[in-house]
């Protein structure tokens, strides 16, 4: 799947049920860092195959993920300025500090759920990466079941927000990360 909105719906529905539990930067990156790969073999190395190791399982949990945990430590550094930021969009969360594992946990969250999207419908993925090439789980069913779970997801987002709010007896988005 290319880097569209449709990547950001799991991360949503994630956040919308645990969001006291995830750490909304990580999580939101994570969902669309391993992108970057596709996009730069687009435009600028007109390469092929687009998904390179990155989108392998080798390549995206013991490179991709730890190095986007690395920035997002980095960035949550500056999370008061950060927030601060946000207040120009209208956005005025409160700050939080998160633990280096919920860091962890959200960003292979968000990584293990745009693999999962990716695996069912990219030939040119190849899943186990440096051992062997090849998709074994290429599927036009699945990718149809996905779909329309993702569909499903958005339309249920708002329910999921009320729920959220009731479970964890606070707004989602109000903090951050």
């Amino acid at each position: 799947m290319p880097l569209t909105p449709l990547h950001l719906i799991p991360g949503l529905v994630i956040y919308l049920l645990l969001f006291s539990y995830v750490d909304l930067l990580a999580l939101a990156l994570a969902v669309v860092f391993i992108d970057i790969e596709p996009i730069a073999n687009l435009l600028m190395f007109k390469s092929s195959p687009l998904h390179g190791p990155f989108h392998s399982l080798v390549g995206a949990l013991l490179i991709a993920t730890p190095a986007l945990i690395l920035a997002c430590r980095l960035l949550e550094r500056r999370t008061n300025a950060i927030v601060r930021a946000f207040r120009i969009i209208g956005w005025n969360p409160k700050a939080r500090r998160v633990s280096l594992i919920t860091t962890a946990f959200s960003a292979y969250l968000g990584v293990g759920t745009h693999l999962i999207l990716d695996y069912q419908m990219h030939p040119d993925v190849s899943v186990f990466y440096p051992f062997s090439s090849g998709n074994p789980f290429l599927s036009e069913t699945l990718t149809i079941w996905s779909h329309t779970a993702l569909f499903l997801g958005l339309i249920a987002s708002p329910l999921l927000w009320y729920i959220g709010k009731r479970v964890h007896k606070e707004r989602p988005f109000r903090f951050f990360p």
